[in-house]
């Protein structure tokens, strides 16, 4: 998510006017699903095409909605004080997972996530630094590593969904 809010914020510099911004936006919102969806399925050794950025389209409205309420919930507990907020962040981290994989809703893709992270907070704020250093050494690489430290950090968080939501087979 990093790489495409990084993406969002450049869109947002360079759209002067609002029907730019608007177009950009809604770009956004449809395509995001789609790459959270690919790096699912490169995360599960699934075949990738590159039409897969656009399978999400239908999750557009429903990830704008939940973004909208995570970002309601985050600018709560930062007005509470930093630490909750950023705990909410953590809590809700998860959510464009659930709504692509499992096709929860708007509320329900928050409430899986909210589940799912319970005690691993510590543990995904490391994630996050540890994408820190794989982003430092993409800027190391003359900034163009900066495209590669990007997928290789999604993949991460995808990985990392992954493990926290497969459920052991008995017997294996």
């Amino acid at each position: 998510m990093v790489a495409a809010e990084k993406l969002l914020e450049a869109g947002i510099k360079k759209a002067g006017s609002f029907p730019m911004l608007a177009l950009f936006l809604a770009a956004y919102f449809v395509l995001e699903p789609g790459i959270v969806s690919m790096f699912l399925a490169a995360e599960r050794g699934e075949k990738l095409n590159a039409g897969d950025v656009l399978a999400g389209w239908q999750y557009g409205l429903k990830y704008f909605l939940a973004s909208a309420a995570n970002m309601v919930a985050v600018a709560l507990g930062l007005v509470c004080l930093i630490l909750p907020g950023v705990y909410v962040f953590y809590r809700f981290r998860l959510f464009p997972y659930f709504l692509v994989d499992r096709n929860c809703g708007i509320l329900g893709s928050l409430g899986e996530s909210w589940a799912a992270t319970s005690g691993r907070v510590l543990q995904m704020v490391s994630l996050d630094l540890l994408g820190l250093v794989v982003y430092a050494l993409g800027v190391l690489c003359l900034i163009v590593g900066i495209v590669p430290a990007s997928a290789v950090y999604r993949l991460m968080w995808a990985k990392f969904y992954g493990e926290i939501t497969t459920v052991p087979r008995a017997g294996l």
